[in-house]
């Protein structure tokens, strides 16, 4: 089995140990020192130990990558008006709805029913997406 050196294990994409030191840095109260130094090559490396010619680099907590906290009514809102409009568009391409209820009675609609589902789609669209909000797909 080949043996493996020590400067091997810090050949690591710089993204993926920033991610990983913001992961840990994330969980901790302190920042946390990690090490940076360019090899003979010109490549980067980073590491939690020094090692001849590398400078400190200071990790914050929450200093990496994260994602953009969102609002989750927001997030529910938006959902919501997607679905309905997705729903209303469902309808509008049907040539036929039929509607079955919980005991498997099945009830088709004529088009004036039709037509009137579509009315309450778009309402419903409205009021879910915001009164300026268009009828249709977009």
């Amino acid at each position: 089995m080949a043996s493996m050196s020590l400067r091997g294990v810090y050949r690591v994409p710089i993204a993926l140990w920033l991610g990983v030191l913001a992961s840990a840095g994330a969980s901790t109260v302190h920042a946390t020192t990690v090490y940076r130094w360019t090899d003979d090559r010109g490549r980067v490396h980073y590491g939690d130990a020094r090692t001849p010619g590398a400078r400190a680099v200071e990790v914050k907590p929450g200093s990496g990558a994260a994602p953009v906290p969102t609002d989750p009514v927001q997030t529910a809102r938006s959902e919501e008006c997607e679905r309905r409009k997705s729903q209303l568009e469902t309808y509008r391409r049907a040539t036929s709805v039929v509607e079955t209820d919980a005991l498997g009675q099945r009830r088709e609609y004529d088009p004036q029913q039709k037509a009137k589902l579509l009315e309450i789609g778009a309402q419903q669209v409205r009021i879910a997406c915001g009164e300026g909000a268009t009828e249709g797909g977009s």
